[in-house]
């Protein structure tokens, strides 16, 4: 627990008001609920670049009750050197377990939930090629893909369409305009969300988001480079049975 110095009762006066803010709707939580190398930081950059929207990427937070909202979104502002928020939502990506997310925390407060998923064969290769010690195998790859698309099915059951939408990577790169402007209409913005965007200051820094060149473009680009891993048959037909699983569960949340 902090030590009550000055700087930390303020910290806990301005998390208790934007806690406060959150349950009386002024402002909301919203969230990106996807995989790693699922498209999300490219999803991030489109949406933080939009005026009522702030985040950066990845917080790394553990939440485990509704008031870590306020915590998050704390952190979210000094990143960017300020106290309180002017926008209407405060953004996070969580792209694993232990993060302790759940539909059920997202049930309890006004938020908006983005799920968030890529076709598996790219997906795994591109994971493996991070070379992380939780997905240093492809039985771990494939193992962790699984359990991503698990939860984000579990969201898509419980939480309705007003609150919750569906969208692919493919949806992203190959049909930008359509899905923008359906982004736009479900997060009802005043102004429409754009296919280019400008750095963030956590553009390309590791941990926080893809470290790629291709982030740094400032507009949505399919990835194009060859991944030299192989898969082996079992792997590519459990984690497309799962896939198609997926897009089954979420199919009415769907974007596009």
């Amino acid at each position: 627990m902090d030590m009550l110095t000055p700087k930390n009762i303020l910290k806990r006066l301005l998390i208790a008001l934007i806690n406060r803010q959150i349950s009386e709707e002024n402002i909301s939580m919203m969230f990106i609920i996807g995989h790693m190398r699922s498209g999300s930081t490219l999803l991030v950059h489109l949406l933080a670049n939009h005026p009522m929207i702030l985040g950066y990427g990845e917080t790394h937070h553990n939440y485990q009750t509704v008031k870590d909202f306020g915590a998050v979104s704390y952190k979210i502002l000094r990143k960017f050197n300020r106290y309180l928020p002017k926008e209407d939502y405060i953004l996070d990506k969580v792209l694993h377990e232990e993060k302790g997310l759940t539909s059920r925390l997202t049930k309890y407060k006004k938020t908006k939930v983005i799920l968030l998923v890529r076709e598996p064969e790219r997906s795994i290769k591109s994971i493996l090629s991070l070379g992380l010690d939780k997905t240093s195998s492809e039985a771990k790859a494939l193992e962790y893909y699984k359990e991503r698309l698990k939860t984000i099915e579990e969201f898509a059951t419980r939480l309705s369409g007003d609150r919750c939408c569906f969208l692919t990577y493919e949806h992203l790169v190959e049909n930008s305009l359509s899905t923008l402007k359906a982004l736009t209409n479900f997060l009802n913005l005043s102004s429409p969300l754009k296919d280019k965007y400008e750095s963030l200051w956590s553009t390309g820094i590791k941990g926080l988001g893809d470290s790629s060149d291709s982030i740094r473009t400032g507009k949505i680009t399919k990835a194009k480079k060859n991944i030299n891993i192989a898969l082996s048959k079992n792997t590519i037909e459990e984690a497309n049975n799962a896939f198609d699983k997926c897009l089954q569960q979420c199919r009415t949340l769907s974007l596009v």
